[in-house]
């Protein structure tokens, strides 16, 4: 059975629920094909960061090669200054499919916001 994005409302509220275990919370940073979402992982009751790559018809093989390759560079990697890597899946999505890699979050400024403030 296919694992995938869905829709639960409560409270008058529409929560989003990826692969049944990571409620997503907000959107951090939104590019075109490519998303960075927290969320809350309802298994190990932790905040985590999903890195979620959707196709389109921009989309690339190309595009796909290099989010598998990122993921399995964050694998192997073990750095306090480098969030863990958790997960990392394919599934169905809005009549393509979608590539997430999960990590876990680390509170902070984005560089962005440390340049602005500085």
């Amino acid at each position: 059975m296919a694992r995938f994005m869905i829709n639960l409302y409560h409270n008058n509220f529409e929560r989003k629920i990826l692969q049944k275990r990571y409620e997503i919370l907000q959107v951090l940073d939104s590019k075109t094909q490519r998303q960075t979402l927290l969320a809350y992982d309802m298994k190990i009751r932790r905040l985590v960061v999903v890195k979620l790559l959707t196709c389109s018809n921009d989309f690339t093989q190309q595009d796909l090669k290099r989010f598998d390759s990122e993921a399995q560079i964050l694998k192997v990697l073990q750095h306090p200054g480098i969030p863990r890597y958790l997960d990392h899946f394919e599934f169905p999505y809005a009549g393509g499919k979608a590539c997430a890699i999960i990590q876990n979050y680390i509170p902070g400024r984005t560089l962005a916001e440390y340049l602005q403030w500085k």
